[in-house]
């Protein structure tokens, strides 16, 4: 046997080299992040309200497919598709070191507050009831932050006081650097704890290590809000779910007749919030055969969102029609003139 191994070990050797290369290309994994076309998503898959009207036509949100650190392989495919959008990891963004698990938490919290904000704002446009609190969860933590020991932070804990000071942000800004800080936190089973956590000189800059967003806490409403678990994450269904919202309990029924889906988050005073994956939503979009894409839209930025779908259009030869937003109302008056005939879809 070994006479044998030594008599062809050259040609052995040859032959491994185009495996040992084959499963470097499929196992090491370099800092860039791949975003491709994904699908539609019907609103009313997990949102749902008491009492709704019927509506004709499902209204869709559009998700894509991203992910950091591919294996150099899907490298390789992504480059050549032109389909796919393929970004190389900034500095921070490496040594942030966010895993996967962490953007999946992270989008949740964004899904979460945004059909909240949705819900607010479709039933304001109503003239319907409804109050609430704003108070800060957290969205994401990063690998350095400080915590004393045998204390835990999660993301989707709600802070409710930074040093007995309920101003959250307020008080976030005015911790002293290089020390430790009581921070009153909420934890999604409704219990409460305080942990300390060092605000410390980072890059140049004094911070926690937390990304905190705001968070709305419903009191009381006119109608009931019915959410469902969904992998679906981020904030960028906001647009979609306050026309989903807003159509469920209006009686006139602007999906009659039209394919409707849209991207784009949404803010409490109504105005559209700008979204990444713009391109590969564009290309869903048309793959699904959607009439009529929303999305937002920002005259003051020269590449908005709406500009890169009229372009990702014409590249591509869609015909779904794009309709650039900058408000709710946007998108109201825009099916409202569809129902009415004076526009032709």
């Amino acid at each position: 046997m070994r006479e044998m191994f030594r008599r062809f070990r050259y040609y052995l050797i040859i032959l491994a080299l185009p495996w040992l290369f084959f499963m470097f290309m499929l196992t090491y994994r370099i800092n860039y992040q791949i975003t491709t076309p994904g699908n539609l998503t019907n609103i009313s898959s997990y949102i749902e309200v008491a009492d709704e009207y019927e509506q004709e036509n499902p209204i869709y949100s559009v998700y894509v497919m991203s992910f950091r650190n591919p294996t150099f392989f899907q490298f390789l495919i992504a480059t050549l598709n032109d389909h796919h959008h393929v970004r190389q990891l900034t500095e921070r963004e490496v040594a942030d070191g966010i895993g996967d698990s962490e953007q999946f938490e992270s989008g949740q919290v964004d899904r979460n507050t945004s059909i909240d904000a949705s819900f607010i704002t479709s039933l304001e446009a109503l003239g319907l009831p409804i109050e609430y609190e704003i108070e800060y969860i957290v969205r994401l933590y990063y690998h350095y932050i400080d915590i004393k020991a045998d204390q835990t932070l999660h993301i989707g804990d709600i802070i409710l006081s930074v040093n007995g000071n309920d101003d959250v942000m307020a008080a976030l800004g005015e911790a002293s650097c290089d020390a430790y800080h009581s921070f009153l936190i909420e934890r999604r089973e409704g219990t409460t704890e305080t942990l300390e956590i060092k605000r410390q000189i980072r890059n140049s800059t004094c911070v926690f290590g937390l990304n905190v967003t705001e968070f709305y806490r419903i009191t009381d409403a006119a109608v009931e809000l019915i959410t469902y678990d969904s992998l679906i994450g981020g904030p960028s269904g906001g647009l979609m779910q306050t026309l989903y919202i807003y159509n469920a309990l209006s009686d006139v029924d602007l999906t009659s007749g039209i394919k409707i889906a849209g991207t784009g988050g949404i803010n409490l005073d109504g105005s559209a919030i700008s979204v990444g994956g713009i391109r590969e939503k564009v290309i869903t979009a048309e793959r699904k055969g959607v009439d009529v894409f929303f999305v937002p839209r920002n005259e003051n930025i020269t590449n908005d969102n709406y500009t890169i779908a009229t372009r990702t259009k014409a590249d591509i030869g869609a015909e779904l029609t794009i309709i650039g937003v900058e408000t709710f109302a946007d998108v109201i008056d825009y099916l409202l003139r569809v129902q009415a005939g004076d526009i032709d879809e």
